[in-house]
C-alpha cells in the first residue's frame, strides 16, 4: 500500500523476498561508508566558487528495496528473464545510492560548475531536464542530453565515477538554481512517488514552476544591471578626474579670470548634462513607472534576463517598491501568454467542482 505495488508483484516478477532482506541488511551496514564518500565529494564541490550550497543524501533502505522491485521488470527486459537483483550486483545496478545536490544562485553559473565536474570526474551520463520551449543549445553544444519535461522540472543530472578506493562508486549529482531547488522540493513533496496526481494540483504546480523560472530571469537581470551600473560609475569617475585635470590646466593658463571662469563653467555643464550622472536612487518611483518600462516586454517563460535588463534601464531602481506594486507592474496574468490568471482561476474552480461531484 505504501509504495502502490500490486499485491502479487513479487510472485509476478519472480522476486525472492529473502534476497531482498539480504540486500536490505547489506545496505544498512554499507551506509556509514557511503556517508564518508559523500562527504569527500561534497567537500570538493564546495571549492568551486560558483557553488552556493551542497547537500548530500544516502538512499533510504526502504526506498532502495521499493526501487529494486520497480526496476526488476525493466532489467529482465534488458538482461533476460533470469535476472534478479542480488547482494553482489545491486551496488552497480543502482546509481543513486549516493545523491549530491549542488545549488547555485544565477542560472548562468551552471557552465562553470559543469566544467568543474567534467574536469574532476569521469562523467558516465549527463542529462538536462528542461521545460518545453527552453533554449537547448547551451546543453547540446556540450554533449549534454536533453529531457524535455512537461511538468517544467529543471535540473541538470550527472552520473559520475568516484574511486576513493579500488572500488568504483557511481554517484548522482544534481545541479540547479536556488529557485529551481525551491520548486523541486515542493513538487517532490506533493507528487513523488505517486504518479496519480489530481489535475488541479498539476495546474498549480505548473504556475509555481513558471514563477520560479521568472525569478531566475529576474535574478540574472538584477545581476546584469548591477554590473552595468558598476561599469558606468567607474567610467564616470574616470571622466570626472579628467575634467578636474582640465580645470587645473585652465587655471594655469595666461588668460583673463573671466575667461577661465567661463571655461570652467562650460566643463561643469558637460559634467551635469551627462545622461548617466543624473540617474539617482529615486524613493518616489511608483509601480506605474515600472509598468511603463516593462510594456515593451511580454512576461512569458521565454523572457531572457537581457530583455528584462534592457527594459529596467529606463527606470530608477527603488528598494522601497512594494510587492503589491511590483505584481501590478509585472501584470502577472501575462506571465503565460496562453493562459491568463482569470482562465487559471476558472480552470481550477472547474476541477474542484468535478472533484466534488465525483465524491457525491
Amino acid at each position: 500500500m505504501k509504495y502502490s505495488f500490486e499485491s502479487n508483484v513479487l510472485e509476478k516478477n519472480n522476486i525472492n523476498w529473502e534476497t531482498l532482506i539480504d540486500i536490505y541488511n547489506d545496505f544498512e551496514s554499507y551506509k556509514e561508508t557511503l556517508e564518508e564518500y559523500a562527504n569527500l565529494i561534497s567537500g570538493l564541490l564546495r571549492k568551486q566558487d560558483k557553488v552556493h550550497t551542497v547537500r548530500t543524501r544516502i538512499k533510504d533502505s526502504e526506498h532502495l528495496i521499493a526501487k529494486l522491485i520497480r526496476k526488476t521488470l525493466g532489467r529482465k527486459n534488458e538482461y533476460g528473464n533470469e535476472f534478479q537483483f542480488t547482494v553482489e550486483n545491486y551496488r552497480n545496478e543502482i546509481t543513486d545510492l549516493i545523491g549530491v545536490r549542488v545549488i547555485h544562485i544565477f542560472k548562468e553559473d551552471w557552465l562553470s560548475i559543469h566544467n568543474f565536474i567534467s574536469g574532476n570526474w569521469i562523467v558516465k551520463e549527463s542529462q538536462a531536464n528542461i521545460r518545453e520551449g527552453d533554449n537547448q543549445n547551451n546543453y547540446t553544444n556540450l554533449g549534454v542530453q536533453i529531457n524535455s519535461r512537461k511538468t517544467g522540472y529543471r535540473s541538470v543530472h550527472y552520473l559520475i565515477e568516484f574511486m576513493p578506493t579500488i572500488q568504483k562508486i557511481i554517484v548522482e549529482v544534481q545541479v540547479r538554481t536556488i529557485f529551481e531547488e525551491g520548486y523541486g522540493e515542493v513538487d517532490h513533496q506533493l507528487s513523488y512517488p505517486n504518479s496519480n496526481v489530481p489535475s488541479v494540483l498539476t495546474l498549480n504546480l505548473l504556475m509555481l514552476n513558471r514563477l520560479a523560472g521568472s525569478a531566475d530571469e529576474m535574478a540574472s537581470a538584477v545581476k546584469l544591471i548591477k554590473n552595468e551600473w558598476a561599469n558606468m560609475q567607474f567610467s564616470l569617475s574616470e571622466k570626472e578626474q579628467e575634467i578636474e585635470k582640465l580645470k587645473s590646466k585652465i587655471n594655469s593658463l595666461d588668460i583673463k579670470q573671466e575667461q577661465k571662469d567661463s571655461l570652467v563653467e562650460d566643463l561643469d555643464k558637460v559634467k551635469t548634462n551627462n545622461i548617466w550622472s543624473s540617474i539617482k536612487m529615486n524613493p518616489t518611483l511608483t509601480s506605474k513607472d515600472l509598468a511603463s518600462a516593462l510594456k515593451q516586454v511580454n512576461m512569458n517563460p521565454a523572457l531572457t534576463s537581457k530583455d528584462l535588463a534592457s527594459a529596467l534601464k529606463q527606470v530608477n531602481m527603488n528598494p522601497a517598491l512594494t510587492l503589491k506594486g511590483l505584481a501590478s507592474a509585472l501584470n502577472l496574468e501575462k506571465m503565460n501568454p496562453a493562459l491568463t490568471a482569470v482562465e487559471m482561476k476558472d480552470t481550477v474552480s472547474g476541477e474542484v467542482s468535478k472533484t466534488k461531484k465525483k465524491k457525491k
